[in-house]
């Protein structure tokens, strides 16, 4: 598998299956975003810029981890674990 081991458990994983995925990071600009009801709202009036950076530079990269011996779900962003039982915004986008 590719991309980092699993991150810090209690204690270590035996068995678990791991996916990666990467993906370049995207930066767009769009001068304005005006009310347009026909064409479904919020729409950009204005033409816009985009850069895609190096992936090889700065890129965002998901790493996902199944395991038998997991009993609840866990997120880290960047190393730090987030809560995923309460009512904050990564809990509520998991329970969608």
């Amino acid at each position: 598998p590719r991309g980092p081991p699993p991150p810090p458990h209690p204690k270590p994983l035996e068995v678990f299956d791991m996916a990666s995925a990467l993906a370049p990071t995207n930066i767009a600009v769009v001068k304005y975003w005006g009310k347009d009801a026909a064409r479904g709202g919020n729409t950009p009036i204005n033409s816009s810029a985009s850069l895609t950076l190096d992936p090889n530079d700065l890129r965002a990269e998901t790493v996902m981890v199944a395991s038998p011996e997991l009993r609840s779900d866990e997120l880290y962003l960047n190393g730090r674990k987030v809560d995923v039982k309460g009512d904050g915004t990564h809990a509520k986008r998991l329970r969608r």
